[in-house]
């Protein structure tokens, strides 16, 4: 049981004219970079670069979340990448990017998503991601739908 290699890095991601940023985790090893996102936006003068933590008693983003509750996060972050590199120590295997972040999310209660096998529920996500990323009409959406009518319609076990 080999142990694997890593380093992890807490930072906060520059955005330009803001006072915050996304505050993110970099896992590195062997050949492989994955970041992952906190969920916690962290204000650049309220944070520790040498130390990876948010100073304390003091409040981040919009929502006012405290320091202890963010260095508790990271924490958190850190537990899960440790267990998750113990996994596959422990199989004597190195993960890929796919199979680490699996594990990772697995560990942190993340639910995974199953993709759909059925035809027409792949057809309801299309009309639905390119609603929102392409800012679709209604007659767009009614265009689709209804050519989901016809193709069912024509061909029930699709």
């Amino acid at each position: 049981m080999a142990k694997i290699k890593r380093n992890l890095l807490f930072f906060v991601g520059k955005e330009s004219g803001k006072i915050d940023g996304k505050l993110k985790v970099r896992i590195r090893y062997e050949n492989e970079i994955i970041d992952f996102n906190t969920g916690y936006r962290v204000e650049h003068d309220k944070w520790i670069k040498e130390e990876q933590r948010c100073k304390r008693s003091t409040t981040h983003g919009k929502e006012k979340n405290t320091a202890s509750d963010i260095n508790k996060k990271i924490e958190d972050f850190a537990t899960w990448a440790d267990d998750a590199f113990k996994f596959f120590e422990y199989k004597d295997t190195v993960p890929t990017a796919d199979e680490f972040r699996n594990e990772f999310n697995r560990l942190a209660g993340k639910k995974t998503k199953t993709a759909p096998t059925d035809f027409f529920q792949i057809f309801d996500e299309f009309i639905r991601s390119n609603t929102d990323e392409r800012q679709w009409t209604d007659s767009t959406i009614e265009k689709f739908t209804f050519l989901k009518k016809h193709i069912k319609d024509h061909n029930p076990e699709a």
